[in-house]
């Protein structure tokens, strides 16, 4: 059983130096509010992290962006250990009469939100719905996500496939950006649609979702 709640997360960035030509290392501190003790234990691809936390009992969490999920595998002690990229969690936890068991959710499919731009550079985003011509939508990378770990095959915009993709920095803010071009008669789109969305998967499994607004021309 998990419950999921919102909240702000405290973040402490501590940079240790080391010696002159040695590495230094930027710390950040993840505390679930309100816990005595919280320990990370293990990170995936998107960058979810899991671990448990501990106040009377002791429970898992998984931290995705700044949001937290409760483990509780409905025992005294629950601690996660691990994550895959297919949002896969395993663990431990205490039976209450002396025994200790692994676990693994099966049903854990995680999804990452990713930002999209629908037509890079213009606004508001106009469709032609009677153009003969391409849709171009871009996916875009940030310090946390890479466009590079997007598998080009599972993408779809509007129920349509990309006629080409390229990388390029799009927004001119230091991350390369994903960009693909859809053929406009391919696009599932009404003249009443206010929104599109963008799904596909990382190289690992994991889907990705987008949405921006669109213009219709009618």
């Amino acid at each position: 059983m998990r419950a999921k709640f919102l909240c702000a997360v405290t973040i402490l960035s501590l940079v240790l130096s080391a010696p002159a030509g040695g590495l230094a290392f930027t710390f950040t501190t993840i505390d679930v509010p309100g816990a005595g003790l919280t320990r990370a234990f293990g990170i995936n691809d998107a960058g979810q992290i899991v671990g448990y936390f501990c106040n009377a009992s002791c429970r898992g969490f998984l931290k995705d962006g700044a949001t937290f999920t409760t483990i509780d595998a409905g025992a005294s002690i629950t601690q996660a250990y691990g994550i895959n990229n297919a949002g896969q969690i395993v663990g431990e936890f205490f039976d209450g009469v002396g025994g200790y068991h692994g676990f693994v959710t099966e049903a854990a499919v995680l999804e990452v939100a990713v930002a999209i731009d629908i037509k890079p550079g213009s606004f508001p985003n106009s469709i032609n719905l009677k153009s003969k011509g391409v849709v171009t939508v871009a996916v875009l990378g940030s310090a946390d996500f890479s466009v590079h770990d997007v598998d080009l095959t599972t993408i779809v915009f509007a129920g349509a496939s990309p006629a080409r993709c390229s990388f390029e920095d799009v927004n001119l803010d230091g991350h390369v950006d994903l960009v693909c071009h859809f053929r406009t008669q391919d696009l599932n789109l009404t003249t009443s649609s206010t929104q599109a969305t963008l799904t596909g998967e990382t190289t690992g499994g994991t889907p990705i979702t987008g949405t921006d607004s669109v213009r219709i021309v009618k």
